[in-house]
Order: structure tokens, then C-alpha cells, then sequence
């Protein structure tokens, strides 16, 4: 609940015996004070707020204050998600302040951070750090084409790639779009305007493994463990058969990510189905259509080996989680994971001679190419993986049949079969 309400701050009472009119904003039981440029006696506030008549006057300043109370109730209506920082943006006269990079991409982030999108958030506090060594103080009107082209050079000059270029201007973008700035006064290159600034293209790198190298990293065999093995070994061998395990599974479960394996709960198993959200998209969309999962057996045995057993259908099936657990905590926790496993995955890229170095992406990536190499349909893929882009996804996963999700993907096994 969020109430805005004029009130007399009388602790700053003057000598003539006024003070001024307030504008208290209360949410969640945490208050914030406005300071209006009304000043009244606490009398007359009494009067003005509440007399059925009043004179021409007092109806002067209840107008006033009138004008203030709508004002902050309007800055409110239209904020996605309150936030105290997000409604003094909007409420506060220094635009000034309001229009500096820098104030902008803190006022997103912490729309980011407020909605849980944490990584996203992190990408653009690093996309901000950048621009404030460059640009520093620079407001969005400032913001041309040739300074843009400048700074794109200095960060080549510095060894920046075009991938860490255009993801900072992508960002840059996104402030300009959030903040509602014209199209015509922004500076990036579009169909109307050709003499704007082109954000660098960026070529994917191809991160798939051959079906030979995938089925290599199925039968690669972990040190055995007996009861002479050192802890140290005991560890190390541990580490390497999580490491496997994790990547086999992603890849069986349609390329998913370690942030998805990390939140997969036991209600989300309906026999040899997996139906879940992916975590990445969660509040970017009205639509979320869910993910299905054929339950492999070889990733079920994965489950058996790895995961912890719960009758609790909210329990976590691995052990990474926990209830109640904050999205940073989680954010920092799965950050940890993925580079503890992508460096056991090095280990078994340069046992198995794989180059380039294995890591959690290729899972994703390998997933697809194995699935488009077998001539499953580009729409079946597209859901597969969870794009709820209209220009990449014509059809979400509901509209398949599930014996179809077991049959079109029966090839990811069968490759592992054939090598055992």
C-alpha cells in the first residue's frame, strides 16, 4: 500500500509561527518527507485541510497543496514497480540530476534489482562504470553520434572486443527507450535516420561439439575412488564426475542452463516429463509458456547420483538452492557453481583433446545442432530451448504432442548408445 498525504512539519516552526507543508509518502511501513514550498501556520493547515468553507485564500493554498498530492500520486500510478529512488525520479523538480547517465542507469538498475532480473542488473552497473570513466556528467542531449563512434574507438584502443562495445551501447540504448526520448533525438543509426550511430554487429561464436565429442565426454571415465584414495583425490574425482554429469544433463534437458538446473524442483517431474519456466525470461513476458522435458534415462540416473531425495514437491532436486533463498544469493551461489564446473569441464577437454575448452554453453548450443543435424523442425527447437521471441518462435511447446517432445528427441541417447 502506498498513500501520499500533506501533513505541518512543526519541528521546523519559524519565528512568525509557520512552517512548511509536507508531502509524507509511506510504503511498507517505511515513510520518506517531501518539503513543499507552501508555507503555513499549523492553524490555518488545520483549517485549509478541513473547513467546508474557506476563504478565497485558504482555497488557494488547498489548491497548492492539492497540486503536489496529485503529482506524487501520478509519478505513482505510473511506476512499474515502487521504489523510493524510482519515485523521486520522477517526483523531484532537478531534472538535472534526473537527466545524467548516471542517474538514469542507477534509476534502471534498481528497476532491474526490484525485479529480480540480478545478472541483468550487474551487466549494467558495468555498462555504467564504463560510461562514467568516458562520459563523466554526460546527459542524454549530449549523447551524439560522433561521440558515440569516439568512444566505441577508445575502447578498441583499449583492447575491448566488439561484443563488450556493442553489449555497453545496448544498454545505453535501453535508457533512451526506458526514459521515453524520441526516437528522433536519439542517436542511434534506424531506418530514418541513416547518419546515426551503427552498434557494432556481433557473430555468435559456434559453441557445439561434434556427436563424437559429446559422446566422449558421456563415457569419460572419472578416477575411481577406493579406500586407499586420498581426501584430496576423493574431492577431485568428484568434482570432475559433477562436472560431466551437469554438462550430460543439460544437454539432454534441452540445452538448460545452470540457473534452471539449480531451481528444478521435484514437483516440476511428472514421470518422464520435466515441465518448467526458465528462469532467464521470468518477468519479461505476459506469456510464459513453460519448457517439457524428456526425462532420459541416462538423466534420471544423473538425478539418482547427483540430486538430494525429498518428499517435499517444492524441494530442490539438487543440492545448490534453498528456500527463501534471495535471487543476489542466488545470483552469487550459481556464478560460483558454473565456474567451479566449467573448470573440471577444462580438465576433460584437455584429457579428451576437445578444442576449444568445453563449457556449460556448449551444452545449450550442441543441443540444438544436434537436434537441426537430425531434421527436427526449426519451431520444435525454438520452443525447445524457450525463445519467446515472435521473430524467432512461431509455435510454443504446448501446441506438441508430448509422445512427440520423447520421439524427436530420442536422438540425444541414441548418439550415446551407439559409442558405449
Amino acid at each position: 500500500m502506498i498513500t501520499a498525504r500533506p501533513i505541518i512539519y512543526k519541528k521546523n516552526l519559524r519565528k512568525d509561527g509557520t512552517c512548511n507543508v509536507i508531502i509524507l509518502v509511506t510504503y511498507n511501513r517505511e515513510k520518506r518527507y517531501y518539503k513543499t514550498k507552501i508555507e503555513v501556520t499549523p492553524i490555518l493547515f488545520e483549517r485549509v485541510m478541513t473547513a467546508k468553507r474557506r476563504t478565497t485564500d485558504e482555497n488557494n493554498i488547498h489548491k497548492k497543496i492539492e497540486a503536489y498530492i496529485t503529482k506524487a500520486n501520478n509519478v505513482i500510478d505510473t511506476l512499474p514497480i515502487f521504489t523510493f529512488n524510482l519515485f523521486e525520479a520522477g517526483y523531484l523538480t532537478d531534472k538535472s540530476a534526473v537527466n545524467s547517465l548516471e542517474s538514469a542507469f542507477d534509476k534502471y538498475i534498481e528497476y532491474l534489482q526490484a525485479n529480480d532480473q540480478i545478472g541483468t542488473a550487474i551487466g549494467y552497473n558495468t555498462a555504467k562504470n564504463c560510461f562514467a570513466i568516458h562520459w563523466p556528467k554526460l546527459k542524454f542531449a549530449d549523447v551524439t553520434p560522433t561521440k558515440l563512434k569516439h568512444f566505441e574507438k577508445s575502447l578498441l584502443n583499449e583492447g575491448k572486443s566488439n561484443t563488450t562495445i556493442s553489449m555497453y551501447v545496448r544498454c545505453l540504448r535501453s535508457l533512451f527507450n526506458f526514459n521515453n526520448i524520441p526516437l528522433n533525438l536519439q542517436p542511434f543509426h534506424r531506418s530514418n535516420n541513416k547518419s546515426g550511430y551503427k552498434i557494432p554487429l556481433v557473430t555468435n561464436q559456434k559453441k557445439a561439439l561434434t556427436v563424437l565429442q559429446i559422446a566422449s565426454i558421456y563415457n569419460y571415465e572419472v578416477p575411481a575412488i577406493s579406500t586407499n584414495t586420498s581426501i584430496k583425490q576423493k574431492e577431485y574425482s568428484k568434482q570432475l564426475q559433477r562436472a560431466k554429469d551437469y554438462w550430460i544433463f543439460m544437454f539432454l534437458c534441452n540445452g538448460m542452463n545452470i540457473n534452471d538446473l539449480c531451481n528444478l524442483t521435484w514437483q516440476q517431474i511428472n514421470g518422464n516429463l520435466i515441465t518448467y519456466h526458465r528462469q532467464k525470461t521470468q518477468g519479461k513476458s505476459n506469456t510464459q509458456n513453460p519448457i517439457q522435458v524428456s526425462l532420459k534415462d541416462e538423466a534420471l540416473e544423473i538425478i539418482r547420483r547427483q540430486g538430494t531425495p525429498s518428499v517435499l514437491p517444492t524441494a530442490f532436486v539438487f543440492p545448490h538452492y534453498k528456500q527463501g533463498q534471495s535471487t543476489l544469493d542466488k545470483k552469487k551461489l550459481v556464478n560460483l557453481l558454473t565456474k567451479s564446473v566449467n573448470k573440471y569441464l577444462a580438465i576433460i577437454s584437455k584429457e579428451l583433446k576437445i578444442t576449444p575448452t568445453v563449457t556449460t554453453q556448449y551444452a545449450r548450443h550442441s543441443f540444438a545442432t544436434v537436434l537441426k543435424r537430425a531434421n527436427a523442425s526449426t519451431e520444435f527447437i525454438s520452443e525447445a530451448l524457450g525463445h519467446n521471441s515472435l521473430k524467432t518462435t512461431k509455435h510454443y511447446l504446448a501446441s506438441f504432442e508430448a509422445k512427440q517432445v520423447h520421439t524427436t528427441t530420442d536422438v540425444l541417447t541414441d548418439i550415446l548408445r551407439k559409442q558405449a
